[in-house]
């Protein structure tokens, strides 16, 4: 970033902090969750400062500190971490990366499996949309997911628990951010999400930044189908706008 950096107060509780994040970057807050994610332009990297109610210089062990990076950014691996100095006492940082879901491999199987078998005329393979045990294989398997898909299926007594698996290998093959370049000049709204664990938030804000003018970024705290139920009202309200704007 050149080492242009911008300087930003926050006061939490008693406690007052100056956080330099490079200048640039996006900045959300959440409330709720007590952190401010910054993210990069790219969309590549990403900081977040998490906030606890510790005692002043008081962390918990490095192993817990770990799980709970881990459990915060579902699919990722840390590649190191080290102490992080502060004005006050010493913190630790932790960088992550994206890592490969280890049932790949035998999902491309099955695509395989699946396509032979359709191509002797036997009836295609089917994949449940949510586990139907622990760990079972299934389209969706993160907690948010299945928390959406149990409630459509309540109020929807006749949705459909399965799929096909074909279904599933086209919609690998679904990559809209390849063309996104070429949608101007039709003007194009972007709502994402800060934690988005299907379509990855970095991926999208990527994708935002090859996009050309007309362009408006919307990002809403949470993860994949907040904008969808908790925060319908404003991810309906920025869509409704811009399309008065536009039309």
């Amino acid at each position: 970033e050149g080492g242009r950096v911008e300087k930003l107060t926050v006061v939490y509780s008693n406690l007052q902090f100056n956080i330099r994040p490079p200048n640039g970057w996006y900045r959300q807050v959440d409330e709720a969750g007590r952190k401010i994610i910054f993210t990069s332009q790219s969309g590549r990297s990403a900081v977040m400062v998490q906030f606890t109610t510790n005692s002043p210089g008081t962390l918990p062990a490095e192993d817990i500190l770990r799980a709970q990076a881990l459990q915060a950014h579902p699919g990722a691996g840390i590649l190191q971490s080290s102490v992080c100095p502060t004005s006050h006492r010493p913190g630790v940082f932790f960088d992550l990366t994206r890592v490969p879901a280890p049932q790949v491999p035998s999902l491309l199987e099955a695509f395989v499996a699946d396509r032979e078998r359709r191509f002797r005329g036997e009836p295609p393979a089917m994949r449940p949309v949510l586990p139907r045990q622990p760990g079972g294989p299934a389209v969706f398997t993160g907690a948010d997911a299945i928390a959406f898909f149990s409630e459509a299926a309540r109020r929807s007594p006749a949705w459909g628990e399965e799929i096909t698996l074909r279904s599933v290998e086209m919609a690998r093959e679904y990559e809209p951010a390849t063309y996104i370049a070429r949608i101007s000049p039709t003007p194009l709204l972007l709502v994402a999400v800060t934690d988005d664990n299907l379509t990855g938030t970095d991926l999208t804000l990527e994708a935002y930044e090859r996009a050309l003018q007309p362009k408006h970024l919307v990002l809403i705290p949470g993860g994949h189908f907040v904008p969808y139920v908790q925060e319908f009202p404003a991810s309906s309200a920025a869509a409704r706008d811009w399309f008065l704007r536009h039309l």
